[in-house]
């Protein structure tokens, strides 16, 4: 009960800032783009001048896993600043305007209060992940080529993972810091850490190469391999181990929050 009622509040509060329309719409942009735009490269490039006459542009065909697979490449980066931008205050801002103390003399458990905050990012993230995935599905197929819907489901999950352990560190650490700012500085900065990590150290098991993973399902789909067991074992255990940083961090931020409210 506490729970639904935590997170009926939270839902409405996205729709009255509007988050429900514009950080779906950002994602849908983000996922239809890079079809579009590789599509029309040649003529975008012809238009922009200062070729010498006659020149004739020739660019190879792109895959349709490669086109989807920079589509969501973009989530890693313009998507990331706008989810932490979205969920950077919504614990730091509700105990610093006192709206914190309102909720809890309710009485809500800190719990119950935590999980709902980040349930509703997460299925705020989740839908507008979807939906920005499948703006991406349809014009690579449109305007690409063929794509098979199961891989670019997969993806979708590998990258759903990804961004759920996104915002569970921004809910982390909004409860940490009083500073919205400081709290999407650290947030970015540990995506940053992790994803680099990984791709140096080849750590194909962590969190930060679920992005990897995610194209990865969709190169295999280009070249019609079959054989990828070694591959898919090392994505389970990437998603074994968010799972088991997420419930971690959840954890971690219901102690800590139960810890400054007693303060």
């Amino acid at each position: 009960m506490q729970f639904r009622i935590v997170w009926s509040k939270e839902v409405v509060e996205s729709w009255k800032n509007r988050k429900w329309i514009w950080l779906p719409l950002v994602f849908v942009l983000l996922g239809a783009m890079q079809p579009i735009s590789t599509y029309f490269m040649p003529q975008i490039l012809k238009m922009s001048g200062g070729l010498p006459a006659g020149t004739v542009i020739h660019i190879p065909t792109p895959s349709a896993g490669g086109v989807f697979a920079k589509a969501q490449s973009q989530y890693n980066s313009l998507g990331l600043l706008v989810l932490v931008l979205a969920f950077m205050g919504s614990i730091s801002n509700e105990r610093r305007e006192g709206v914190l103390d309102l909720v809890l003399v309710k009485p809500v458990s800190h719990t119950a209060y935590i999980l709902a905050k980040w349930f509703s990012a997460v299925v705020l993230t989740i839908t507008a992940l979807t939906l920005g995935d499948i703006a991406a599905w349809y014009y690579t197929v449109q305007l690409i080529g063929p794509l098979s819907i199961p891989y670019a489901m997969l993806s979708l999950l590998l990258y759903a993972f990804w961004l759920i352990l996104i915002v569970t560190l921004t809910t982390f650490f909004s409860v940490l810091m009083t500073s919205t700012v400081a709290n999407a500085f650290v947030t970015l900065s540990s995506a940053a850490v992790l994803s680099v990590v990984a791709a140096v150290l080849k750590w194909k098991w962590s969190p930060g190469a679920l992005p990897s993973h995610a194209s990865a399902i969709l190169s295999i789909w280009d070249k019609g391999s079959t054989n990828a067991l070694q591959s898919n074992f090392q994505i389970v255990w990437s998603v074994v181990v968010t799972g088991i940083v997420v419930v971690l961090l959840l954890v971690a931020s219901v102690y800590e929050f139960r810890r400054k409210t007693f303060l």
